[in-house]
Protein backbone atom coordinates (compact mmCIF):
# COMPACT_ATOMS: atom_id res chain seq x y z
CA UNK A 1 0.00 0.00 0.00
CA UNK A 2 1.21 3.33 -0.81
CA UNK A 3 0.30 6.30 1.29
CA UNK A 4 0.12 10.01 0.26
CA UNK A 5 2.70 12.38 1.61
CA UNK A 6 1.28 15.17 3.50
CA UNK A 7 0.64 18.48 1.66
CA UNK A 8 3.34 20.69 1.04
CA UNK A 9 4.31 23.82 -1.35
CA UNK A 10 4.90 21.18 -3.79
CA UNK A 11 1.24 20.10 -3.71
CA UNK A 12 -0.87 21.39 -6.49
CA UNK A 13 -4.62 21.57 -6.43
CA UNK A 14 -6.10 22.75 -9.98
CA UNK A 15 -9.75 24.87 -10.03
CA UNK A 16 -12.03 24.14 -13.18
CA UNK A 17 -14.90 26.23 -13.42
CA UNK A 18 -15.83 28.50 -16.69
CA UNK A 19 -16.99 31.12 -13.61
CA UNK A 20 -14.44 33.37 -13.38
CA UNK A 21 -15.77 34.69 -9.73
CA UNK A 22 -16.63 30.89 -8.61
CA UNK A 23 -12.85 30.09 -9.29
CA UNK A 24 -11.42 33.13 -7.53
CA UNK A 25 -13.76 32.37 -4.45
CA UNK A 26 -12.37 28.90 -4.05
CA UNK A 27 -8.65 29.77 -4.62
CA UNK A 28 -9.23 32.56 -2.35
CA UNK A 29 -10.83 29.40 0.50
CA UNK A 30 -9.05 26.87 0.05
CA UNK A 31 -5.85 28.94 0.06
CA UNK A 32 -6.97 30.39 3.44
CA UNK A 33 -7.26 27.05 4.33
CA UNK A 34 -4.44 25.14 3.44
CA UNK A 35 -2.16 28.17 2.53
CA UNK A 36 1.07 25.89 1.62
CA UNK A 37 -0.96 24.58 -1.59
CA UNK A 38 -0.29 25.74 -5.08
CA UNK A 39 -3.41 27.03 -6.76
CA UNK A 40 -4.11 26.88 -10.34
CA UNK A 41 -7.05 27.65 -12.00
CA UNK A 42 -9.04 26.91 -15.49
CA UNK A 43 -11.88 27.95 -17.46
CA UNK A 44 -12.93 24.69 -19.37
CA UNK A 45 -12.18 20.94 -19.83
CA UNK A 46 -9.02 21.13 -22.43
CA UNK A 47 -7.09 23.44 -20.21
CA UNK A 48 -7.87 21.57 -17.49
CA UNK A 49 -6.46 18.42 -19.06
CA UNK A 50 -3.49 20.67 -20.53
CA UNK A 51 -2.60 21.53 -16.59
CA UNK A 52 -3.17 18.21 -15.81
CA UNK A 53 -0.14 16.99 -18.09
CA UNK A 54 1.94 19.66 -16.99
CA UNK A 55 1.19 20.20 -13.20
CA UNK A 56 0.15 16.71 -11.88
CA UNK A 57 -2.12 18.05 -9.07
CA UNK A 58 -3.04 16.08 -6.28
CA UNK A 59 -6.53 17.59 -6.84
CA UNK A 60 -8.86 18.86 -9.04
CA UNK A 61 -11.83 20.68 -8.22
CA UNK A 62 -14.15 20.40 -10.97
CA UNK A 63 -17.66 21.62 -11.72
CA UNK A 64 -19.32 19.54 -14.34
CA UNK A 65 -20.94 22.22 -16.64
CA UNK A 66 -18.24 23.20 -18.90
CA UNK A 67 -18.16 24.92 -22.15
CA UNK A 68 -16.26 22.41 -23.84
CA UNK A 69 -17.57 19.61 -22.64
CA UNK A 70 -19.48 17.14 -20.14
CA UNK A 71 -17.21 17.24 -16.38
CA UNK A 72 -18.60 13.82 -15.72
CA UNK A 73 -16.39 12.62 -18.80
CA UNK A 74 -13.36 15.00 -17.70
CA UNK A 75 -13.57 13.01 -14.11
CA UNK A 76 -12.82 9.57 -16.27
CA UNK A 77 -10.25 11.20 -18.51
CA UNK A 78 -8.19 12.69 -15.61
CA UNK A 79 -8.34 9.61 -13.57
CA UNK A 80 -7.92 7.16 -16.36
CA UNK A 81 -4.83 9.29 -17.60
CA UNK A 82 -3.59 11.01 -13.89
CA UNK A 83 -4.62 7.87 -12.04
CA UNK A 84 -3.01 9.63 -8.43
CA UNK A 85 -5.11 12.73 -9.18
CA UNK A 86 -8.12 13.04 -7.20
CA UNK A 87 -11.23 14.36 -8.23
CA UNK A 88 -13.73 16.66 -6.33
CA UNK A 89 -16.55 17.61 -7.78
CA UNK A 90 -18.05 21.42 -6.99
CA UNK A 91 -21.79 22.09 -8.39
CA UNK A 92 -24.77 23.81 -8.56
CA UNK A 93 -26.62 20.73 -9.63
CA UNK A 94 -28.33 19.04 -6.26
CA UNK A 95 -30.32 16.54 -7.59
CA UNK A 96 -30.47 14.23 -9.92
CA UNK A 97 -27.89 12.17 -11.44
CA UNK A 98 -24.73 14.03 -11.11
CA UNK A 99 -23.28 13.02 -7.88
CA UNK A 100 -24.21 9.28 -8.70
CA UNK A 101 -22.53 9.25 -12.44
CA UNK A 102 -19.69 11.15 -10.92
CA UNK A 103 -18.96 8.56 -8.29
CA UNK A 104 -18.61 6.37 -11.09
CA UNK A 105 -16.25 8.33 -13.08
CA UNK A 106 -14.21 7.82 -10.37
CA UNK A 107 -14.73 11.26 -7.71
CA UNK A 108 -13.78 11.38 -4.53
CA UNK A 109 -16.59 13.18 -3.55
CA UNK A 110 -19.03 15.80 -4.70
CA UNK A 111 -20.03 18.92 -3.06
CA UNK A 112 -23.20 21.00 -3.80
CA UNK A 113 -22.08 24.64 -4.03
CA UNK A 114 -24.97 25.49 -2.09
CA UNK A 115 -23.25 23.47 0.97
CA UNK A 116 -19.38 24.82 -0.04
CA UNK A 117 -18.07 26.61 3.31
CA UNK A 118 -19.74 23.24 5.11
CA UNK A 119 -18.21 20.61 3.59
CA UNK A 120 -15.77 21.27 1.07
CA UNK A 121 -12.47 21.87 2.99
CA UNK A 122 -13.01 18.63 4.79
CA UNK A 123 -12.82 16.48 1.30
CA UNK A 124 -10.00 18.38 0.39
CA UNK A 125 -8.45 17.64 3.54
CA UNK A 126 -8.96 13.48 3.27
CA UNK A 127 -7.18 14.08 0.00
CA UNK A 128 -4.19 15.58 1.23
CA UNK A 129 -3.77 13.50 3.93
CA UNK A 130 -3.96 16.90 6.35
CA UNK A 131 -6.25 17.76 9.59
CA UNK A 132 -8.97 19.81 8.83
CA UNK A 133 -7.93 23.63 9.81
CA UNK A 134 -10.05 24.21 12.66
CA UNK A 135 -13.35 25.88 12.95
CA UNK A 136 -13.78 26.49 8.98
CA UNK A 137 -16.57 23.72 8.70
CA UNK A 138 -19.56 24.74 9.90
CA UNK A 139 -18.70 23.10 13.36
CA UNK A 140 -19.36 20.41 12.01
CA UNK A 141 -17.00 17.15 12.84
CA UNK A 142 -14.94 15.61 10.18
CA UNK A 143 -16.51 12.46 10.76
CA UNK A 144 -19.92 13.32 10.30
CA UNK A 145 -19.24 14.94 7.09
CA UNK A 146 -19.95 12.32 4.17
Amino acid sequence: MTTTPPCSAQTTVLIVDDQAPMRRLLHTFVGAAFPDLTLLQAADGASAMQACATHQPRLVLLDVSLPDGNGIELIAGIRTLFPRTQVIVVSHHAIGPYREHAREAGAFAYVVKANLYAELLPHVARVLGVPVPPGIFGGRRLEDIP
